[in-house]
This record gives C-alpha cells, sequence and structure tokens, in this order.
C-alpha cells in the first residue's frame, strides 16, 4: 500500500521474527541458577540485621539540622554568599536525608547564580 502525499510504501519484512530468536547463554564458570531462577549470593555468617534505631554515634538531624539549615538561609540572605556555599556542602554531607536539604541545595544554587553575575 502506498500513499500519494508522501511516497512512503510498507514493506513487511522478516527483520522483526529474527529478534525473537536471540539466546542468551551463561559462561561456563558461571554458578548454577537455583531452583528459583537467578544464582544467588552467599551471605556471611557475621551480617547482623540492620536495627530500625539509628544509632547513638548518628547526628540527630531535628536540633543541629534544622540550626545548621538556619544559619544556611541567613548567610546566603545576608550575601555571605562563600560561607554559605560551605555550609551547604557540609550540610549536605552530614545529613543526606534531611527533609531540609532540598532548601539548602536551593540557597546554595542561588549564591553560586549571584557569584557567576558578579556578587559576593
Amino acid at each position: 500500500m502506498s500513499s500519494r502525499r508522501t511516497g512512503w510504501r510498507r514493506v513487511e519484512t522478516s527483520i522483526a521474527w529474527a529478534a525473537t530468536a536471540v539466546l542468551f547463554i551463561l559462561p561456563a564458570s558461571a554458578p548454577a541458577p537455583e531452583a528459583g531462577g537467578l544464582p544467588s549470593v552467599p551471605r556471611t555468617e557475621s551480617a547482623k540485621p540492620s536495627s530500625p534505631h539509628p544509632s547513638a554515634a548518628a547526628p540527630q538531624e531535628p536540633d543541629d539540622g534544622k540550626r545548621a539549615a538556619g544559619r544556611i538561609k541567613r548567610l546566603a540572605a545576608k550575601g555571605n554568599c562563600r560561607q554559605a556555599i560551605e555550609a551547604a556542602d557540609r550540610f549536605a554531607a552530614l545529613y543526606p536525608d534531611s527533609p531540609r536539604l532540598a532548601s539548602v541545595l536551593w540557597d546554595q544554587a542561588e549564591c553560586h547564580r549571584s557569584i557567576s553575575r558578579g556578587g559576593r
């Protein structure tokens, strides 16, 4: 069937049938899969299940993180961008799962923008 407007023709090929014949072969050194399918990684005996409670050595985000995020916001608002950028880097390293991380990174980005346009 051809179209008068574009000149395209519909051509049936056997390429689609050839693509279904792809076969994946494991190398001879691969471990044999178990009954479930994929091979599993053996667990070490010394591995302990993770505790749902954070360890005492982990930084406490609610107080310290809130204070640090507020400090970064104040530094950025005053125009102390270099200090705000350094503080934001430290905040991201200390509190990677903080709900305030997006706000801190926004302030850091605004400081980078300000510096690139000739600010402090």
